[in-house]
């Protein structure tokens, strides 16, 4: 029946369900999505939940971590009164689909989570569509304000997900690979579940522990577009061609030592439901 169609299709990429699937615990191993984790007597297990289908995940992830899990921060665009059952997570809504208050106190959030970690400890990432606005660190010399500025430029330019987060990749300190450098030299293991088509690991909440393949250059050449439409703030302008000019770091590439810190798996898509 179209009713049994439609609940086969949901369970498919239900993402409590999926987390279940993908993360297993038994002694001190945690297995993520395939990937084994060893973990030592005085190893720390932060759990950063971070999109729309956060609290979902992070039910899963709690209850299969069960003695392992440590709490950690999650972050969402609606606060579900169940999640203030599980232990030890700062609870956070962020603003979508332009970036808030809510989520730069997020960012910093999630910043402080895992910055200070050990090479024991571990970092299970679970994300999902929307975390690229929820959270948010803008880099030091660029203000909220500018980021929802640009947001909404973008947005009415018509710019498609990967533009977008390209942008965002450049100018934010979580996006781009940069929760995996504030998370060094921890592990970090991501689930993901995706809503975007193609299902690239880099665009998807704009990729906080996956290595960039996009360049300054290539924000810049996206924002000439952009102009058209208003005025891009100065800061961010300044910051991305200093970028260009090789005198900002750029996003987390594969080559680097961190990448090899990093493992994501995409735990259920729009094609698991088709």
């Amino acid at each position: 029946s179209i009713s049994e169609v439609l609940s086969t299709a949901l369970n498919a990429a239900d993402p409590e369900l999926a987390v279940k699937k993908h993360l297993k615990s038994a002694g001190n191993v945690v297995t993520v999505g395939g990937h084994l984790y060893s973990l030592l007597p005085h190893s720390r297990v932060i759990t950063i939940a971070l999109g729309k289908a956060a609290p979902a995940m992070l039910r899963g992830a709690a209850e299969q971590l069960g003695r392992l899990f440590q709490g950690g921060v999650c972050v969402c665009k609606h606060l579900d009164s169940s999640l203030f059952e599980i232990p030890q997570t700062k609870m956070l809504a962020g603003d979508h689909p332009v970036p808030g208050e809510g989520s730069l106190l997020a960012g910093l959030e999630i910043q402080r989570a895992v910055e200070g970690l050990n090479k024991e400890d571990l970092v299970i990432l679970l994300l999902s569509g929307g975390g690229s606005s929820l959270a948010a660190l803008p880099q030091a010399d660029i203000s909220l304000a500018d980021m929802q500025h640009l947001t909404n430029l973008l947005l009415r330019s018509g710019a498609n997900i990967t533009e977008l987060n390209t942008v965002r990749k450049h100018l934010d300190g979580i996006k781009g690979g940069g929760l995996a450098r504030l998370a060094f030299p921890a592990s970090v293991a991501a689930l993901v579940l995706s809503d975007v088509i193609g299902n690239h690991l880099g665009v998807i909440a704009s990729g906080p522990a996956y290595p960039d393949e996009t360049t300054f250059d290539d924000a810049l050449a996206i924002l000439k577009r952009v102009e058209t439409i208003g005025l891009i703030p100065e800061s961010i302008l300044r910051h991305l061609q200093n970028g260009a000019r090789g005198n900002v770091p750029e996003t987390l590439k594969a080559d680097d030592l961190i990448a090899n810190n990093v493992f994501n798996k995409i735990v259920a898509s729009n094609e698991d439901s088709c």
